[in-house]
């Protein structure tokens, strides 16, 4: 969906297989891709409540970089990724902006496989921390997920229509981040 764009953070750790210029390792990224509020009446069941929805994706992919040793104070490297998605849509129910909330719940979530490529150039701004510039460029299978777009509260009925989208949820994610080299 091209309305669809988001923010979040990622967790990564790679090993060097015997010095080549091979890596292994692992990704964990969360990102929240819309958040909306309504604060009002919904219906007489809750009445007059804040509600909140997330609509967030959840990675945990398997990576494999190469990078090679340039001789300089920076890395290219190029990535393989793949692994698990889990995409869902979450809400929380509060009486108002400043209470505990009273009930939370998903109104959708799925799985689905995730693969991708990924380029960047790693700096040395120190000898253990590095400057991190990426580009991944990720595809998925088919899914169902929410948009901000795609949920409305009808009035006259009291409730909330969703229109579930049903596609492969393709990403491209750009990057800025700080490495601790071990």
């Amino acid at each position: 969906s091209p309305e669809v764009w988001g923010g979040g953070f990622a967790f990564e750790v790679a090993a060097t297989i015997k010095q080549s210029p091979i890596y292994l390792g692992g990704q964990l990224d969360i990102t929240r891709y819309g958040s909306e509020v309504r604060d009002g009446y919904h219906g007489p069941d809750l009445g007059e409540i804040r509600l909140r929805r997330n609509y967030e994706m959840a990675r945990m992919l398997g990576l494999v970089r190469f990078k090679p040793d340039c001789g300089i104070n920076f890395y290219p490297y190029f990535d393989f990724l793949i692994g698990p998605s889990y995409i869902y849509t979450r809400a929380t129910l509060r009486d108002d902006s400043f209470s505990e909330p009273f009930d939370h719940y998903f109104d959708l979530d799925d799985f689905t496989i995730s693969y991708g490529f990924g380029a960047g150039v790693e700096i040395f701004l120190h000898e253990y921390l590095i400057l991190d510039l990426h580009l991944k460029s990720m595809t998925t299978g088919r899914v169902e997920y929410l948009t901000p777009s795609a949920v409305h509260y009808n009035n006259s009925e009291d409730y909330y229509e969703l229109n579930i989208q049903n596609s492969s949820f393709d990403n491209l994610n750009l990057g800025v981040g700080i490495k601790l080299v071990f």
